[in-house]
C-alpha cells in the first residue's frame, strides 16, 4: 500500500504488438513519464572530443551526426575501428585521406553493427546509385524496409566503393587489421588524392539528378564529360556504370561508349587484375551489357583467365565455384571447344559440361549463362554427326538435338 512504483522501459526493444499494447495502456498504469531520448549529437559527444581538431575525428562525428546514429556501441565501434587504422599506418596522409578513412569507416561498421538500429546490410551497402534510380523505369517491388535501405544510402552519398573501401571493411568484419593490405591502400589513395577529388566531383554529378525537377538534361551531361577525364584513373566500375545508364537515359550511347573505352583502356596491362570479375562484382552487379563485354574481352586478351584444360578441371572439382573458370569455358569458340572435348574427353571434362548445362542465367554474372550455351551448341554439335553420337549425347548430357519437322504430305 502507498508504495511508489518507478518502471524503466526501453519502448525500442518492444515487439510491433507489444509496442501497442504499451501505447494503449500506459496511462491507465502510470501517473507520469519522463523521456530519456538524447540527440545523436549528445551521444557523439560522449565518445569523441567536440573540440578535437584532428581530422579523424572531425569527419567521423559529422559521418555519425548525418547517420543520425544514437546507439553507444555503434559509436564507440567507430572509434575503435578509427584507431586501430592508425595504429596500422606509419605514414602521413593528407587531411582529405584522413576524412575519407573516418567516413568510409563509420559508414561499415554502421552496416556491419547496425541492423537493429535499421541499418542496411553491409554486402548491398556499396552499390550505386542506379539502384535507386532504376526502379523508375519499371515497377517499385522494393519492400518497406529496402525503402528504407535507399532513403539511408541516399542521405549518405553512397554512389559506390573504392579497393580502400574493401580494405577497411576487411578490418571491421575481422576485428584485426591486414597491416600490409590496409597501408598499401591508404597509400595509393593518398598518392591518388587529386583524382579522388576529380572522381568525387564526377560522382557529385548525380546530385543535378537526384535533387532536382529542373529540365537540366545538359548540364547533367556537360558534368559528367568536364570530370570524367580527371577521374577515369580512379573511377570505380560501379560509379561508371551508374553514369552510362543515366548517360543512355538521355540519349548520350556515344559519350558513354567513349567513357567505357577510355576506362576499360587505362586498366589493361599492369592494372588488368582490376578488371578481374570476382571484384567488379563484389559490392554489386554491373548493369551495361556493353560496359562488361569490354571488360570481359580486355581482361581475356591479357591472358589471366586459366587454360581450358585448367577451367574444365577446376568446374569439375569444385563444383562450378570458379568464375575464372565458367569466363574462360564463355570465351572459348565453339569449334575450339569441340576440338578440346573430341581430344580430352575424360571424367573432368564430362563432369564440367554437366555442370556448365545447369548454369541458370544470373543478372551479375552473364558468364554463367554463356558457358551453359556453349557446353551446349558444342555438344549439339557432336550430337548431329552420327545416331549414336546423337544417342549418347541424349543419354549422357540430357540434350535432344533440335529436328527440323518433316515436310507435309501433299494431298
Amino acid at each position: 500500500r502507498s508504495c511508489q512504483v518507478v518502471a524503466i522501459s526501453n519502448t525500442q526493444s518492444l515487439s510491433g504488438n507489444d509496442a501497442e499494447v504499451w501505447e494503449e495502456n500506459k496511462e491507465k498504469v502510470f501517473q507520469g513519464e519522463v523521456t530519456f531520448a538524447p540527440t545523436a549529437e549528445k551521444c557523439i559527444d560522449l565518445i569523441f572530443d567536440r573540440t578535437s581538431s584532428d581530422g579523424y575525428v572531425i569527419e567521423a562525428r559529422n559521418a555519425l551526426t548525418d547517420l543520425d546514429v544514437t546507439n553507444i556501441r555503434i559509436i564507440e565501434r567507430v572509434k575503435d575501428a578509427v584507431e586501430l587504422t592508425i595504429a596500422a599506418l606509419n605514414e602521413e596522409i593528407s587531411e582529405q585521406t584522413k576524412s575519407k578513412i573516418a567516413r568510409s569507416l563509420t559508414w561499415i561498421v554502421y552496416c556491419h553493427n547496425g541492423r537493429g538500429e535499421g541499418a542496411p546490410p553491409l554486402d548491398l551497402s556499396g552499390h550505386a546509385s542506379i539502384f535507386k534510380t532504376l526502379l523508375l523505369s519499371s515497377a517499385d517491388t522494393r519492400t518497406d524496409e529496402e525503402k528504407a535501405w535507399d532513403r539511408i544510402r541516399e542521405r549518405y552519398g553512397v554512389w559506390s566503393t573504392t579497393p580502400l573501401d574493401e580494405a577497411l571493411a576487411k578490418m571491421v568484419i575481422n576485428g584485426y587489421p591486414d597491416n600490409e593490405l590496409l597501408q598499401q591502400q591508404v597509400l595509393a589513395f593518398d598518392q591518388n588524392a587529386e583524382a579522388n577529388s576529380a572522381q568525387q566531383r564526377f560522382e557529385n554529378v548525380w546530385n543535378l539528378f537526384h535533387y532536382s525537377f529542373a529540365d537540366n538534361r545538359t548540364e547533367i551531361v556537360s558534368g559528367f564529360r568536364k570530370y570524367f577525364s580527371d577521374a577515369a584513373a580512379v573511377l570505380s566500375a560501379s560509379a561508371l556504370d551508374s553514369a552510362v545508364w543515366l548517360l543512355r537515359k538521355l540519349g548520350e550511347d556515344a559519350l558513354a561508349g567513349d567513357f567505357i573505352k577510355t576506362w576499360v583502356e587505362l586498366r589493361k596491362g599492369k592494372r588488368v587484375k582490376e578488371l578481374d570479375p570476382k571484384n567488379l562484382h563484389k559490392f554489386g552487379g554491373m548493369r551495361d551489357a556493353v560496359f562488361i563485354a569490354a571488360i570481359d574481352a580486355a581482361y581475356a586478351k591479357d591472358n589471366y583467365f586459366p587454360s581450358l584444360t585448367d577451367a574444365v578441371a577446376s568446374l569439375s572439382q569444385q563444383k562450378g565455384g570458379t568464375l575464372d573458370a565458367v569466363q574462360a569455358i564463355a570465351n572459348t569458340p565453339i569449334q575450339d571447344l569441340i576440338q578440346f572435348l573430341e581430344t580430352h574427353l575424360n571424367e573432368d571434362a564430362s563432369h564440367a559440361m554437366r555442370l556448365c548445362l545447369e548454369f541458370a542465367p544470373h543478372s551479375e554474372f552473364p558468364q554463367y549463362a554463356l558457358a551453359a550455351q556453349k557446353a551446349r551448341d558444342a555438344l549439339t554439335a557432336i550430337a548431329g554427326r552420327s545416331k549414336f553420337d546423337e544417342f549418347r549425347i541424349a543419354h549422357v548430357y540430357k540434350i535432344q538435338p533440335n529436328r527440323d519437322p518433316p515436310p507435309a504430305k501433299s494431298h
